[in-house]
């Protein structure tokens, strides 16, 4: 993510200084969907966080937290070859 001011070319600077937020990493078609289960209960893991990692670069692309049952999804996946890091207290 880039964080900046962006303004088109015939625009003035405002004294607002607040962060436009700019998503740079390339957005496909492929989604990815899953559970996170505790295997010793047998049940959901609930706000397991869910990060997507570029295995090339090794810098995150994605990432969502799971639901109350542990579902999670992630839209929008570029080709490529990844890592998914799981994680829950």
């Amino acid at each position: 993510l880039a964080i900046g001011n962006i303004l088109p070319s015939n625009a003035q600077t405002q004294s607002s200084t607040s962060p436009v937020v700019v998503e740079t990493t390339p957005k496909g078609n492929s989604k990815m969907i899953g559970i996170v289960t505790d295997s010793s209960a047998a049940t959901g893991v609930e706000f397991a966080s869910i990060a997507l990692f570029s295995v090339a670069n090794n810098s995150p692309v994605d990432g969502t937290i799971a639901d109350k049952t542990g579902e999670f999804q992630l839209d929008k996946i570029a080709p490529g070859t990844y890592k998914l890091l799981i994680s829950f207290k």
